[in-house]
Order: C-alpha cells, then structure tokens, then sequence
C-alpha cells in the first residue's frame, strides 16, 4: 500500500463489502422462504424444514402405539389402522408431518383439506409401490425418463402407465369421507407426539342460518415465534459470499480466518459443519493452515477483455459461451400444438373453434394431452434457464464493485 490512509479506505469499502453481503444473504433467504410457501412447499425451506426432520420419528411412535392399542380392544377399529400397517408408520408420519407443515405457517388450515391430501399422498404412494412391483421395467423406465420436478406431471404420468400396463389398484383406494377420516386420524397423531399443532373446533353457520362444524389445524402456543425466531437465525447465516478486496485473515487453530468484520467467523473449516468438523478446527494441523493461508494471500483481479466480452453476449441475448439466454421461451398456446400436430397428420378431423377443440373425443383428448406435455416441457426448461439467469447474475454482481485487483498490505 502507498498510504495509511490508502489502507483505511481499503478496510472501510471490505466493511461495507461484508455489510453488503450479509444484508443480501438476507433478502436472498427471505425471497427463497417466501416463494418455497407460496408454492405449497413450506416444509423444504427455513424453520419448518428442522420441524420436518424432528416430528417424523415422534409420530412414527404416536402411530405405531395408537395401532398397537387399537388391536388389544375389541370393536370397530378405526379405519386409519389398515392404511398406517400398508404404509408403514414411518412413511405415513412423514406424509403427515410434510403436508401439515407445507401449510403451518398460514396460522390455519382447513382440517378437511389437509386430511384430503394426506390420504391422496398414502394412496398415490401403495398404487406406485405396486406398479414398481408388478411393471417394474416400465415403472423405472417412466422414473428415469422424467425431466420435471413437477408432481402433478409425474402424478399424471405414473397413472397413465398403470393404466396401459392394467396394473390393478382398485383395492388401494378410500370414499371420500374416508380420506377425511384417515388424514386427520393421522394429523391428531402428529398433534400428540410433537405438541406443534392443535386441531380446533369451530361452530359456524351457513347462508340459511344452520349451525355446522367446523375443524381447523392451528399451530401451538409459541409454535409459529418459534420458527420466525429461527428463520431470522437462518437468514444470519446464509449471507453471500464475496471476494475480499483486502488480504484475508489467516486461519490457525481454534482461529477461523477469512473475511475480517460482518462476517467474520461465520465460515467453519470445513463445509457441512457438526461436532466432528468443530473438532477439527481445535487441532493443530500447522501444515494444512499454511496451504490454506497461501491460498487465500493470492490476489485476483477481473479480466477486462472476458468481462467486455460477457457483457456484449448479454446485450444480445446471450445463449453462447457459457452465458445464459436473457430471456424465455414462450410458452406454446394451443393452436401452436393443434397445428404441429396437423402437420403431422396426427388430428384427423379436430378443429379449433372460438378456441375450444372440437371433434371426435379420442382425437380431441389426444391434443389436449399433446398441448399439456408441450406446456410442461416448456416450463421445465424456462425453470432451469431461470436458474442459470440467477446464478450468473449473482457471479456478474461481483464485477461492478470489484474492478481492480486485490489491494495488497504488505
């Protein structure tokens, strides 16, 4: 460095750098918890995805005592039993958890609706199990071949290949007010072994004035202050990582090194961090924190001429050298699948009024199933081209701010 007060300016825009990061790590985490629960997946992300892994051997246990008992009394049984013994109790504890805390932090959920998909999951899971059994060459020729996170598709498609392979499924299936029933069968499981829930009855009246019943599933005292205190942890730990502008602190023993001041720390030696990597950081391995020092003390810079050159990509449209396309690609309306398939031959006498295909049933169903394919295979690859869009930009967010190499202290 030529000057002290060079150096000083260095630290200052390093402080604002990890300033920067962690606020964005933040907003980061808060987009991705958001749109996991807008999405019906609030169990996959923040707080509710630990509830998921710590409720699923607790209700495991409620149900496999609740069927034990169940078989010492005599009398009907409840019709929940025969479902959790072909399930098993640890597939049926995780459909439970999973659904209910898809939705916990709504603050209330429809007891009806929840139990409705609980059992539709138990259903779908024993009819695959036997198409596995029974087809098992088609069953994994359809797994393999799926390109789609899609449930419903694969759902979709899953049934459409038992139909052709006349796999029958006929005994695997509940009226609806026992799908009602065996949910929330298993749902008052859940609430008794993990106390995360509570499930609540409400007298409402219809639009003649009748007084009907209504059951809710409502989170517990402390339940929901529990999980957005969690999630503001999470959100503090997840911050963006950012190429220093100022030497890295060393690493020694018991002595995390790297970034120097919002985020100092925040990074353990080694990646997926527990007790044993904790004890790793205690030893005195003088050798690997030598290497890793070297490491980090070599400055970078940004290449102007490869930067010049993504960004003139970008302007037009990207799609080449590893740079991802700006923009996606639309999705195919009907008429778009209704005349490829014309061309092919493939419609016979379908045509397309105000719309609305008309023709023979068969024809008619055969473009409608065409047009959903088209339709899901457009929006898995519009999904992945997001993805890449997502993580070139957070790579690009790096150049504005950092265009100069690495100052050096020494």
């Amino acid at each position: 460095m030529n000057t002290n007060s060079d150096w000083e300016q260095c630290l200052q825009r390093q402080q604002d750098l990890e300033e920067f990061a962690h606020l964005t790590g933040q907003e980061r985490f808060e987009r991705r918890l958001a749109t996991a629960q807008e999405g019906g997946r609030g169990s996959t992300a923040g707080a509710a995805r630990r509830l998921l892994a710590e409720a699923v051997e607790p209700t495991e246990a409620a149900i496999a005592w609740a069927v034990e008992e169940s078989s010492k009394k005599r009398g009907r049984k409840p019709t929940a039993l025969r479902w959790a013994k072909e399930l098993g109790y640890d597939v049926a504890a995780f459909l439970t958890a999973r659904v209910v805390l898809d939705g916990i932090h709504t603050g209330k959920q429809d007891a009806k609706t929840v139990a409705r998909h609980i059992s539709r999951l138990a259903l779908h899971e024993l009819q695959y199990r036997r198409f596995r059994e029974e087809a098992p060459g088609l069953f994994h020729y359809r797994m393999n071949s799926f390109d789609t996170s899609s449930y419903a598709h694969r759902s979709r498609s899953l049934n459409a290949a038992m139909s052709y392979a006349e796999v029958d499924v006929s005994d695997l299936d509940m009226s609806p007010r026992d799908r009602i029933l065996v949910g929330i069968w298993f749902v008052d499981k859940l609430a008794q072994a993990t106390g995360l829930i509570e499930l609540e009855n409400e007298t409402v009246r219809d639009a003649g004035g009748k007084a009907m019943n209504r059951l809710w599933i409502v989170p517990a005292e402390g339940t929901l202050e529990w999980m957005a205190q969690r999630n503001e942890v999470l959100a503090d730990l997840q911050p963006v990582k950012l190429p220093m502008l100022v030497p890295a602190l060393p690493w020694k023993a018991n002595d995390r090194g790297g970034y120097r001041f919002k985020l100092r720390g925040a990074f353990p030696l080694v990646r997926g961090y527990n007790q044993q990597a904790e004890a790793v950081e205690g030893r005195d391995m003088p050798v690997v924190y030598d290497a890793i020092n070297r490491l980090q003390d070599t400055a970078w810079r940004v290449n102007s001429d490869v930067l010049a050159i993504v960004q003139e990509i970008e302007r037009r449209g990207g799609g080449l050298c590893g740079v991802p396309r700006q923009d996606l690609e639309p999705e195919p309306t009907l008429w778009d699948t209704y005349t490829a398939m014309r061309a092919e031959g493939a419609l016979g006498d379908v045509k397309i009024l105000d719309g609305d295909p008309e023709g023979p049933e068969d024809q008619v169903k055969a473009l409608l199933r065409a047009h959903r394919y088209a339709l899901g295979q457009t929006k898995e690859r519009n999904h992945y081209v997001r993805l890449e869009q997502i993580a070139h930009r957070r790579l690009m967010r790096v150049v504005p701010r950092r265009r100069d190499q690495r100052p050096d202290s020494r």
